[in-house]
């Protein structure tokens, strides 16, 4: 969307979709949201990048961390769904 390097991009989403599941820090200071939009946004760049099979993988994981989450139910999993 903005130009950016997709393979960059996949990196930098895969860390923070692996920061989100490390539990092991108690900080009072660590977020709690967005772990499930990280997943949305990787399956995005996943999509641009041609790879239907992970695109999906992360949307589902999107869906296991915010069940029912709208956006990606109802709107980029549908679409996945056109491209294959």
């Amino acid at each position: 969307m903005w130009g950016g390097d997709t393979g960059e991009a996949i990196t930098r989403l895969q860390e923070a979709t692996r920061r989100f599941a490390d539990t092991s820090t108690t900080e009072p200071l660590q977020p709690n949201w967005g772990h499930a939009d990280a997943y949305a946004w990787l399956g995005i760049a996943h999509a641009n990048d041609s790879r239907t099979r992970e695109a999906r993988a992360a949307f589902e994981n999107a869906l296991d961390v915010r069940p029912g989450y709208g956006w990606v139910q109802h709107v980029l999993m549908p679409k996945l769904a056109t491209v294959e």
